[in-house]
C-alpha cells in the first residue's frame, strides 16, 4: 500500500497520520512525499519506507499587484507536478507491486492497475475572482480527474449541520464519496496542558505568506507582557531560540505540541483545514488567519466564525492588541461551541474497515 500527501504546507501530511497508523497494522505500507511533508513523515515513521517524490515548489506572489500572474504560475506548476506524479506512480507500482494507493489531494497519484483512494475535504473548490472566466472549466476538469479514483474519502461529517468544511465537502455526482469524519494526528491525545506560554502561534503553509505572518506576529508581540511560542512549520530545519519574550521553534513533536496548545490561553493559527481539525480534536478555539488569496481558507475561516467556533481576521487587518481582546471577550462562548461540536475522531476506522483497508 502506498500513501502520499500533497506538499502544500504540512497539513496534508499531518492529517494522514491516523490513516497511516491504522493501515500500517494491516498492510505493508510505503509513503511517498515531497517538500516539508517528506521531512515530517520521515522523522515520524523511521520504520517505514518513505520515498521522496520530485515536485516544483509552490509560492504565492508577495504583492497583490502580481497575484493574478502568481496564480497562473501556480497553475502551470500544478500541471507539471501532476505529470511528474503520473510518471512516478506508474514506475512505483511496477517496481514495488503496489495494489492500493491512498492519495491525500495529489491528483496525479493514481494507477489503473491499483485500487485508488483520494482524501480531500474540498470537493467543490472556490476559485479566486481573478479566475472567474475559467472557474467552471477548472471545476469540471477537477471532478473528471476525481473519477479516476475508486472512492473519494472526505475528512468531514456528512451532514452540513455538523460539517467543519461547509459547502466545500458536499458530494459530487458521478464520484463515489465516503465521509470519514474529521482526521487529526491528535487522535486520542492524553497530554496535560503546559501553561508555560500565554500565546502559541501555529504557522504553516506556503511561502512567502508563512514568513510574512511570522514577521507580523513578532513585530506586534515582541516585548509585550505575554510569553509567546511561535511554531514555524519547518520540520526540514532545526532551530529553537528565544528573542526577549518570544520563543521560535522550527517544529515540535506531537506530544510537546499537544501540551502547549492545551495549556496556552490563546492560540493564533493559519486557517488551514488540518489545523482546524487538530484544534477541534484538542477542544481549543483560537484566532485563525487565512492565507491571503487562498480562497478555501478564506471561506473556511468565515464559515467557522459563523458557526461560532473561532475568531477570524484577515492577515492584512491583523492587530493582535485588538484581536486578542476581542477573542478573550468571546472565548468562553467559542469554547462552549467547540466542545458542543467536537466529534469522535475515530469514526474513520469503521469506514476504512468497510473498504477493506
Amino acid at each position: 500500500m502506498l500513501l502520499t500527501p500533497l506538499d502544500w504546507g504540512l497539513g496534508h501530511a499531518t492529517r494522514l497520520c491516523p490513516v497511516i497508523d491504522f493501515v500500517s497494522s494491516r498492510h505493508e505500507v510505503m509513503i511517498a512525499a515531497s517538500g516539508r511533508g517528506f521531512y515530517f513523515l520521515s522523522e515520524r515513521y523511521p520504520h517505514l519506507k518513505v520515498m521522496r517524490v520530485p515536485a516544483l515548489e509552490l509560492r504565492y506572489a508577495r504583492s497583490s499587484k502580481f497575484f493574478a500572474v502568481g496564480l497562473v504560475v501556480i497553475g502551470l506548476k500544478l500541471m507539471i507536478n501532476y505529470v511528474i506524479d503520473r510518471v512516478w506512480v506508474a514506475r512505483a507500482v511496477r517496481r514495488y507491486g503496489i495494489d492500493i494507493i491512498i492519495s491525500d489531494s495529489r491528483l496525479g497519484m493514481y494507477e489503473p492497475k491499483a485500487k485508488n483512494y483520494f482524501i480531500a475535504h474540498q470537493l467543490w473548490p472556490i476559485f479566486p475572482r481573478q479566475l472567474n472566466r475559467v472557474s467552471t472549466t477548472a471545476e469540471r476538469i477537477y471532478h473528471r480527474i476525481l473519477q479516476n479514483f475508486n472512492t473519494c474519502l472526505v475528512p468531514d461529517n456528512e451532514t452540513l449541520e455538523k460539517s467543519l468544511a461547509g459547502i466545500l465537502s458536499r458530494p459530487i455526482k458521478k464520484v463515489n464519496v465516503q465521509y470519514l469524519g474529521p482526521l487529526s494526528r491528535f487522535l486520542g491525545a492524553q497530554c496535560n496542558g503546559d501553561n508555560s506560554y500565554d500565546i502559541i502561534a501555529l504557522i504553516s503553509g506556503i511561502e512567502p505568506h508563512r514568513q510574512i505572518l511570522i514577521d507580523m506576529i513578532t513585530k506586534q508581540l515582541l516585548n509585550s507582557e505575554q510569553k509567546v511560542m511561535v511554531v514555524s512549520g519547518r520540520p526540514d530545519r532545526k532551530f529553537d531560540y528565544t528573542k526577549n519574550n518570544i520563543r521560535f521553534v522550527s517544529h515540535l513533536e506531537d506530544s510537546e505540541l499537544c501540551k502547549y496548545i492545551r495549556g496556552a490561553k490563546i492560540v493564533v493559527a493559519r486557517g488551514g483545514y488540518s489545523t482546524i481539525m487538530d484544534l477541534m480534536a484538542l477542544g481549543k478555539s483560537g484566532i485563525i488567519i487565512p492565507t491571503p488569496g487562498q480562497t478555501e481558507q478564506e471561506y473556511l475561516t468565515q464559515w467557522l466564525t459563523q458557526q461560532g467556533m473561532f475568531y477570524s481576521v484577515e492577515q492584512e487587518k491583523l492587530k493582535l492588541s485588538r484581536d486578542i481582546d476581542n477573542f478573550l471577550f468571546m472565548k468562553d462562548k467559542l469554547q462552549d461551541n467547540v466542545h458542543r461540536l467536537m466529534q469522535d475522531f475515530s469514526n474513520f476506522i469503521s469506514t476504512l474497515e468497510q473498504l477493506g483497508l
